[in-house]
Formats: C-alpha cells, structure tokens, sequence
C-alpha cells in the first residue's frame, strides 16, 4: 500500500470510528474486505454525493439488524416502534457526518466542501455493488458495515497529498 492510500484508509478509519462512536457509542474496526453481506439480507444504504472540490460519490451500507439497534439506542425507542422512514433517517445522518470528517480530514486546511443531499434506500446484500475504493468495517464485534467511494484520484490535483 502506497503512503498515500495508508494516509486515506487511516482519514477514512477515523472518520468511521468517530462518527458511531459520537452518534451511536459503537467500537467500529476495519474488517478484511472478504467480508460481505449474506444474498438474502436486508441492507440500508445511503449514499452522499460530493460536488466541490471533487466530484465523487460515497454510499455507505449496513445491515438492516446494525442500523435497526442503533436506532434503538438514539431513539430510546424499541425496534417494532421504529419504522424504515427513522432508520433511513438516522443513515442518512450517518452518512453525511461521516463524510464531513473525513473531507475535514484529507483536505488542505481552510479547504471548504459542497455536498448534496443524503439520498437513502433498502436493498438485499446479493444487489450489493463496491465502486472503485471500498472500506469494510465491523461494528460491536459482529456487524459489518461497508463504505464506498468513487473519483477519489481527483483529490491528486488539490494539492493534497493523496495520489491514488
């Protein structure tokens, strides 16, 4: 692994393990990327598109039994009371802090960044689909989550020092 891409994968890490540490008080550690959903489970998705100063998209998805007790967890609430509008909500959320860590995290100081809209869904694991970069993690010991991304080489010509 070239320096760059270790520095990458350690912004993309922090941002992870910040993000559910904060929101949702979970250990999350890097998986081996052999890690992947079963065919027949429930995925939520949530995928983030960022407009400046790169253009590239990052989804992140976990399994509907992860995000489903996380929400518990933030809404005090019980798994039968939640429906899939505040489970899509709450990985909307997700998505878009974490993404904001990580461009806090690999962009030039005073570097500023323009995202769209969180854009959500359910999706069955055998539909899952990695772009060009992918990171696998695993939540609380038994979950995994897994984030993707695509034209992250764009960040080369912004003077950072990420060359993918």
């Amino acid at each position: 692994m070239t320096e760059p891409m270790g520095k990458l994968n350690a912004a993309m890490h922090l941002a992870v393990s910040d993000t559910f540490a904060s929101m949702a008080f979970m250990d999350v550690v890097p998986a081996d990327k052999a890690t992947a959903p079963r065919p027949e489970e429930n995925l939520f998705w949530a995928s983030l598109l960022i407009h400046d100063p790169i253009q590239s998209e990052i989804r992140l998805y976990m399994p509907e039994e992860l995000i489903t007790g996380m929400a518990e967890t933030i809404y005090s609430g019980l798994a039968d009371e939640l429906g899939e509008g505040a489970k899509k909500d709450l990985i909307a959320e997700l998505v878009n802090t974490l993404v904001g860590r990580f461009l806090g995290e690999i962009l030039p100081p005073n570097r500023s960044f323009q995202l769209g809209l969180p854009e959500t869904g359910l999706m069955k694991g055998a539909e899952l689909a990695l772009f060009d970069q992918s990171w696998h993690f695993v939540a609380d010991g038994r979950s995994t989550l897994i984030l993707t991304a695509t034209e992250l080489n764009q960040l080369q010509r912004l003077g950072t020092d990420f060359v993918i």
